[in-house]
């Protein structure tokens, strides 16, 4: 039996009791704006049927909650900038760094992740989730601009306005 709609429930009583400013996704999850940037979460689950019963077999959550944040936009692909998100990017003790080019939308971005499983969540494990996007994504994009280019996702937002 699936737990998703368990997990999204959890997700978004334990975010809404950290944060004034809670919004729904088009797709279903939760969308966090602070600072510079805006906090996204997503919710899934397993879907393949190798998957399920391997995690089945070996009492692993089938539901998982990604946390992310864009920190730059619209950012030129570059060997220094790859080379920076393989090594200083994964250098984290929750979450990392990654590089992500939509063809579709001509857009590229930086964007900071983490992943946790969610049939087991507690409050405190979703909180040090999102602290940490925050830190890595609010508190670092305006280096890693100066560095690399781009705009800030707020710049971005408010130029789509």
């Amino acid at each position: 039996m699936s737990n998703l709609l368990v997990v999204k429930d959890k997700v978004q009583r334990y975010v809404s009791e950290l944060f004034d400013h809670v919004g729904l996704t088009d797709e279903g999850g939760l969308r966090i704006p602070i600072g510079s940037t805006t906090i996204f979460i997503s919710i899934g689950e397993s879907e393949d049927e190798e998957t399920i019963s391997f995690n089945k077999e070996h009492d692993i959550s089938q539901t998982w909650i990604r946390v992310y944040a864009p920190v730059l936009i619209m950012v030129k692909p570059s060997n220094e900038l790859f080379k920076w998100i393989a090594i200083e990017g994964q250098h984290r003790d929750y979450g990392g760094y990654r590089f992500v080019a939509d063809e579709k939308e001509e857009m590229t971005l930086i964007e900071f992740s983490y992943s946790l499983p969610g049939d087991s969540l507690d409050p405190g494990e979703l909180k040090n989730a999102v602290l940490s996007v925050l830190f890595a994504s609010d508190g670092q994009d305006e280096e890693l601009q100066k560095k690399f280019g781009g705009k800030l996702f707020e710049e971005f937002q408010n130029e789509k306005k």
